[in-house]
């Protein structure tokens, strides 16, 4: 659910679309659409630092787990590695562009950009340092928080080794614990921090931010006032 911030101080759901004003929630309050009861926003009170290395620890294992074997099989005597990586490169030289650059995106590129943008939102608001900017950071991290294709993937890859198995024996490699460990940490980088928080969070820091710039103002016009 994408709740977008909005002069007026309203939501607009998504769903059937009313006008809602905005109201302040408490931590552990959620704030639903009261004609179609979608929820709008919830406020959760985990701490930014914990999601902070959340998902540093996410971004970290984006590389083991795209680079070494999620599954090990021997088939007619051949005994072969797989992982990420090779998989992409396999489509790549049988020519189908298409599933190796959904695959790259939805497997190891949207899941990287999401931990960048995360990590430098979480390290900004730790640092109470506020930039406009911010605020078309975190429109951008609500677009591709839900793109991610890593669940699709693992389901996929669990029914083939289940299939494989049949006719050869499969066996899970190091880089599959990787790979579960790797959704966990995404997983929980979502459900501990939602949206409204992120959404509050930047707006009192940018409410602090020109409370600050305001009494500098005043500071500085009366001290040219007195000379």
């Amino acid at each position: 659910m994408i709740i977008q911030p909005h002069p007026d101080n309203i939501w607009l759901c998504r769903v059937c679309d009313t006008v809602i004003a905005k109201q302040p929630l408490s931590t552990g309050e959620k704030a639903f659409c009261p004609e179609c009861r979608h929820k709008l926003a919830e406020k959760n009170g985990c701490s930014l630092w914990i999601v902070l290395i959340i998902t540093c620890i996410g971004l970290l294992l984006i590389i083991p787990a795209s680079v070494l074997p999620l599954m090990h099989m021997r088939l007619f005597s051949v005994a072969t590695d797989h992982s990420i990586i090779s998989g992409i490169t396999s489509f790549v030289q049988q020519g189908m562009w298409i599933p190796a650059v959904l695959i790259s995106l939805g497997i190891i590129g949207i899941p990287s950009l999401y931990f960048i943008l995360m990590i430098i939102l979480l390290s900004f608001m730790v640092l109470n340092s506020y930039h406009t900017w911010l605020m078309k950071l975190l429109h951008l991290l609500q677009c591709i928080r839900n793109q991610s294709m890593l669940e699709i993937y693992l389901s996929g890859l669990i029914i083939a080794m289940v299939k494989l198995n049949g006719i050869g024996s499969v066996y899970p490699g190091f880089g599959l614990i990787i790979f579960i460990g790797l959704i966990i940490f995404q997983l929980l980088s979502l459900l501990l921090i939602t949206p409204y928080t992120l959404w509050e969070k930047l707006e009192w820091m940018q409410n602090e931010t020109h409370s600050i710039s305001r009494f500098s103002n005043r500071q500085t016009n009366g001290k040219t006032g007195k000379t």
